[in-house]
């Protein structure tokens, strides 16, 4: 379903399909512009959710303009925990790296997101998501503070970025065929 060079699993999806696969569940996709998107990754992501594991889980659309993953911080409640998931996929680094957060702030803003979804049952996936390297602002730095949460809460995390990065590199795919603000 998910290309595995793309995905670190870490101990926060053991279980999951399991889950998954049991029963309908609630999934949430929070995030930023991307995820607002209308003709965004959400609806493929979860038509193959859905398919790959034959329940009709339903979507949540919590994503909301590039305000990064301080704003994001503050919404979980509103915008996530009110649907009280099963999974929520976490989108905030295309903006981050974009400079929507102040770069002291992402540490504590994830982690305050991390630890929000945690506390309420909900399992976690961050989900990099591609950005053109001339509209990132650091991104290595920021990316590398997500995944060391990640590594500290043992959450999953898809790197979309790296992937399509690659691709696009190789002429695999054009840069106009991934989803992009």
């Amino acid at each position: 379903m998910i290309n595995s060079e793309a995905l670190i699993p870490r101990k926060g999806l053991v279980g999951l399909e399991q889950e998954l696969s049991a029963s309908p569940c609630t999934i949430v996709y929070f995030g930023n512009s991307i995820t607002a998107q209308k003709d965004s990754y959400r609806i493929p992501l979860h038509n193959n959710i859905v398919t790959h594991f034959r329940k009709i889980h339903k979507p949540v659309n919590a994503g909301l303009g590039g305000v990064g993953s301080l704003a994001c911080a503050f919404l979980v409640d509103d915008l996530v925990l009110r649907h009280r998931p099963e999974l929520c996929f976490v989108e905030c680094s295309a903006a981050d790296t974009g400079g929507t957060t102040p770069p002291d702030a992402i540490g504590p803003s994830v982690e305050g997101i991390i630890r929000q979804l945690l506390s309420a049952g909900t399992r976690v996936v961050l989900l990099h998501l591609y950005r053109r390297d001339d509209m990132a602002i650091g991104k290595e730095k920021i990316l590398g503070i997500y995944e060391s949460l990640a590594d500290h809460y043992g959450v999953p995390s898809i790197h979309l970025d790296k992937l399509f990065s690659e691709k696009i590199a190789s002429g695999m795919i054009r840069e106009e065929e991934v989803f992009h603000d």
